[in-house]
């Protein structure tokens, strides 16, 4: 009995007897080692690409920006900057060009007419900050300009070709790059992940002063500055340097860590792996649940000859050695396996970020600690699954582990449905005493299918909850006219300057109202250094976009703000409570300093982004801007479309870009479109897991009741009958997983919204929603996969040999 070849054939013969059920909890410690593994080994892999891609191009250190409007002649910065160049603080400085465009790439037969960005920067250098990655056709050249790749790639456009601006220039585009500035493109308009519909084009200094009319002007730098620098110091200093040379131009240095790029690459990285584990625990937990019902139940199938061992004298170190062996045996098969599941989701979350985040360069080398770490569980799980089982039946005497498991004293105080009057025939009784008479075995199929649905219902939940935000923000945007096309102009100007007259005559417009757009910063209570937002003056009242405000306004005396309500929320104020609102006030002719007043909150609209601040146009005086605009709603005539209206504005003089308020929404609807990779990919392992926990219970119950379905048959009950029986009882166990799972399941998605989700995108209020059909949908899928398995057992019924199964040899 000693001998380890023994133990080794034996629990190999094991194997082969049960290897449907050996297959499948191997699969499902195979999943959830694979979850396990593959989702917590992200952060890693995406910290060292962030690093690696931002130091390949010489990322900046900080950024100078003038105020919206501000203007200054070129070499002016820099040499407000002299003095810190010669003190070795800053070791590179270059001035730059950045406004606002529209941009026409159309070719024969295909339209693309989009609101962007032209960027000149200094060749003199290279540049050398910020530098370019090639990713299709040629770098930049003295006289031609290079598309933004994700623009580019999404238009499907040609790696070199022929583009318009506004006001009719032309250039030639001769390559597709990405640069550090827009590894996240951020829209005019405060949208992330914009790179599908807003183009930005590079070109040289002199060519986009030219073309925006600007000539020998610039309007912001970037610097990189000594190694072991104080970057926050450095900027204070630099800011106190740059507004001392250039007085009455308003002044923001931003550290490269607090801009919107660095983070949605490296701050949104914990919140997604917190996102991530969040899932691969729950999957874990069902692969745990799983694994530990069919290990127990293996060993309970085992008790007679665990019993008739202890009879003869075997001791009881040996007698365990059997179960164990098998246990070891499924779980190096199961680890192996989610090795390899874990690879393959790894795998594809990186296709996924390269899709939607593409990097110039990639560091994805596997987490091997984190498939250390699932491999020590995949292992670890069966083990202990059977080493409790295995010690309770070797505590037991011999003649209890030849009693059937249910009769026995320790089993008999559960056994509710012995009391229970149902009403109904023997056999429509039978599935719920099935379920009632062992309800420890019930538990852990139940929780099994629970954890796993309630991945499901969360995945479903989030997806509710992102599409009704952008269904509120989509009602917002379009209140008063559906149809409004948004006009940004290059610069503020008086509402009848010729520019605003040429639009209120272009063909197709029906109505145009003025408005002024503004950046600035809240702070309130709560948040006192504050978040960046844009400021909207404009008629709340009577104008052409009229969004719902609580309480409605009427006219106001002193100037106030209007707020959303995640921003006065985060903020920490009320209605009639103050804030600190820092603005660009109008101090020259094309020139603008920043100023901070307090002011009260007047009420708050149902817009779901906390960076939209609304203050009526009659308080335009607050920032020395009275009788001028930088924007304009249009509405079309009925029958003009709004590309056939981009069009016609296009060529306007002083018009940068036109947009459709819908394309606003479409942005983050193609957000919400890239989650769904990794939404997929969790929705699937679930429902695998569902069905391989529910193809375990349903063969080892078709296994300890073959002698009751042996009987059945041999009283003359049909095969389709005993089929039934056993339909309903994984009915009555999908149905109570399906609703423990969905009980988690709403608890998880308010924890994901109101802790994970403001992490990452703190900007936009998501607020919980569980539709009645994607909550039914998750239950019915739980209780449709459970209840399938038994279909599987069909074929061994029919063959079933009742006389050689009802004999018994004592």
């Amino acid at each position: 009995m000693g001998s380890a070849a023994l133990w080794v054939r034996w629990s190999l013969r094991d194997l082969r007897q049960r290897w449907l059920q050996v297959g499948a909890l191997s699969a499902v410690i195979a999943i959830g080692v694979g979850a396990w593994s593959g989702l917590s080994g992200t952060a890693a892999w995406r910290r060292a690409s962030n690093d690696a891609s931002l130091a390949a191009l010489d990322v900046h250190d900080l950024r100078v920006s003038l105020a919206a409007g501000s203007f200054v002649p070129q070499g002016a910065l820099t040499a407000a900057l002299a003095p810190l160049v010669a003190a070795r603080a800053v070791t590179g400085a270059e001035e730059r060009l950045v406004v606002g465009t529209q941009v026409d790439a159309s070719t024969p037969g295909h339209t693309v007419l989009a609101p962007g960005q032209l960027v000149g920067v200094d060749l003199a250098a290279g540049p050398a900050i910020d530098r370019f990655s090639v990713r299709a056709g040629h770098g930049l050249g003295a006289t031609t300009a290079v598309l933004d790749a994700h623009f580019a790639t999404h238009q499907h456009l040609a790696p070199a070709g022929a583009l318009a601006l506004s006001g009719g220039i032309r250039l030639d585009y001769v390559g597709q790059v990405l640069t550090p500035d827009h590894f996240v493109v951020v829209a005019s308009r405060a949208s992330v992940f914009a790179g599908e519909w807003f183009a930005v084009v590079y070109t040289s200094l002199a060519v986009a002063q030219r073309a925006s009319g600007h000539a020998g002007s610039v309007n912001e730098a970037v610097l990189r500055v000594a190694p072991g620098t104080d970057r926050a110091a450095l900027a204070a200093q630099v800011r106190r340097v740059v507004t001392s040379a250039l007085p009455g131009v308003g002044v923001t240095v931003t550290v490269f860590s607090d801009e919107v790029v660095h983070h949605y690459l490296y701050d949104t990285i914990g919140s997604d792996q917190h996102f991530y584990d969040i899932f691969a625990m729950l999957i874990f937990a069902g692969a745990i649940f799983g694994a530990f019902n069919l290990a127990k139940r293996m060993v309970d199938a085992q008790r007679r000859e665990i019993g008739i061992g202890m009879a003869l004298g075997v001791g009881p170190a040996n007698l365990a050695i059997r179960p164990m062996l098998v246990g070891v045996e499924i779980a190096l098969v199961g680890t192996a396996g989610g090795v390899g599941a874990g690879l393959v989701i790894n795998q594809a979350l990186r296709s996924l970020f390269a899709h939607y985040l593409p990097l110039p360069v990639w560091r994805t080398s596997t987490d091997w600690a984190a498939f250390g770490r699932g491999a020590l569980a995949g292992i670890a799980i069966p083990l202990v699954g059977l080493a409790w089982p295995v010690f309770r039946a070797l505590r037991v005497s011999p003649h209890d582990t030849m009693t059937p498991l249910y009769r026995t004293r320790a089993r008999r105080a559960p056994r509710l449905g012995h009391r229970l009057v149902l009403p109904g025939s023997t056999l429509s009784r039978m599935p719920i005493r099935n379920v009632l008479r062992s309800l420890q075995r019930t538990l852990l199929t139940v929780a099994a299918v629970g954890a796993a649905t309630a991945v499901f219902f969360t995945v479903l939940g989030l997806l509710d909850s992102f599409r009704a935000t952008i269904a509120t923000g989509e009602r917002a945007a379009e209140a008063g006219a559906p149809q409004r096309v948004t006009v940004d102009l290059e610069q503020v100007g008086l509402t009848s300057s010729a520019t605003v007259a040429a639009v209120r005559a272009a063909p197709g417009v029906a109505a145009v109202s003025g408005a002024l757009r503004l950046p600035g910063t809240l702070a309130g209570p709560h948040l006192p250094k504050g978040f960046n937002v844009m400021i909207e003056v404009r008629d709340l009242t009577g104008g052409l976009w009229r969004p719902q405000l609580h309480p409605a306004l009427g006219p106001t005396t002193a100037p106030g703000v209007v707020l959303a309500r995640k921003a006065a929320r985060d903020l920490g104020v009320g209605i009639g409570g103050s804030i600190q609102l820092t603005f660009p006030r109008r101090s020259g002719v094309a020139s603008f300093t920043y100023v901070t007043a307090t002011l009260p909150v007047l009420a708050v609209h149902d817009i779901p982004l906390r960076t939209e601040v609304l203050i009526d146009a009659s308080h335009a005086d607050l920032f020395a801007m009275d009788g001028l605009t930088n924007a304009l709603d249009v509405v079309p005539r009925p029958g003009v479309g709004i590309d056939q209206l981009k069009r016609t504005l296009f060529v306007v003089p002083g018009v940068a870009s036109v947009q459709g308020v819908a394309e606003t929404v479409q942005t983050y609807r193609s957000l919400l479109d890239s989650m769904m990779g990794f939404l997929a990919i969790v929705e699937a392992a679930t429902l695998v897991l569902v069905a391989l926990v529910a193809f375990n219970a349903t063969s080892i119950n078709a296994d300890e009741r073959r002698r009751e379905h042996a009987t059945m048959l041999a009283f003359g009950v049909r095969v389709r009958a005993v089929l039934g029986t056993m339909v309903a009882e994984n009915v009555i166990l999908g149905a109570l997983g399906g609703l423990v799972g969905a009980g988690i399941g709403v608890v998880l998605v308010h924890w994901v919204l109101r802790v994970s989700i403001p992490a990452a995108m703190p900007d936009v209020a998501v607020a919980p929603t569980i539709n009645v059909a994607s909550a039914a949908s998750a239950i019915a899928a739980a209780v449709a996969t459970v209840a399938a398995t038994p279909l599987t057992a069909l074929r061994r019924l029919r063959r079933l040999d009742v006389a050689s199964t009802l004999r018994v040899v004592e």
